[in-house]
């Protein structure tokens, strides 16, 4: 019989599955991935540059070998592409030369502070909080990395009450035993988080056009 915890989280995911939010689950390497090309970028420019990469390249492990020139010019969609590729191709191969595989299973059999040496030695510049991530949803049981901004996401979308603590949310994501299932919420939370920042980005950019339209419109006119 399902626990009471687990009973909550399932209504809290079919709340979320109502929403207008389009979750993208990554596997652990693609967590990485993402780590590597999220800083100082927003999250729509990293997941085209990502989907770009894996249209030219079969997977990771072939962008691993190949030249960081062929890289950049699949990282095109990213301004500073020639950097992004470098760091990418450096983290991936550090990876592989360290588990002599390219793969985060690893993580399953290892404590979590050892697991984040690991992670840190493979990229010494990735931000906490992303391999807070990271090993979260590789190790059941681990704490997940909860900032201010999640709780206030958690509770705009109803995962927890107005009132919710961020205590309270770690509870909920890590007091179920499936948990795929609490990785999925917090997924929901981290994909309505970036939708929103797209929206502001794109809300930005059409005010700013509008501005301008209405600028050049009024100086031919006063020219007239």
């Amino acid at each position: 019989m399902p626990s009471a915890s687990a009973k909550s989280l399932d209504s809290i995911i079919n709340k979320l599955e109502k929403l207008n939010i389009k979750p993208k689950f990554m596997a652990p390497l693609d967590r990485l991935v993402y780590a590597v090309l999220s800083e100082n970028r927003s999250p729509a420019a990293v997941e085209k540059a990502m989907a770009s990469v894996l249209k030219v390249f079969f997977d990771w492990n072939e962008a691993r070998v190949a030249r960081w020139v062929e890289i950049a010019r699949a990282l095109d969609p990213l301004d500073d592409a020639d950097q992004a590729a470098i760091r990418l191709r450096n983290t991936l191969n550090r990876l592989f030369d360290l588990r002599g595989e390219l793969s985060l299973d690893f993580f399953e059999d290892m404590k979590v502070t050892e697991a984040r040496k690991v992670i840190f030695e493979v990229d010494p510049d990735f931000k906490r909080d992303e391999v807070g991530l990271m090993l979260y949803q590789c190790l059941p049981g681990m704490t997940p990395p909860i900032t201010p901004e999640i709780v206030a996401e958690a509770k705009k979308l109803g995962v927890i009450t107005k009132n919710g603590t961020k205590a309270q949310l770690q509870k909920l994501l890590t007091s179920v035993e499936d948990h795929t299932e609490a990785v999925k919420v917090l997924h929901y939370i981290e994909m309505s988080m970036a939708q929103q920042l797209v929206e502001k980005t794109s809300s930005k950019k059409s005010t700013r056009s509008s501005t301008a339209v209405k600028k050049s419109t009024t100086t031919k006119t006063t020219k007239k």
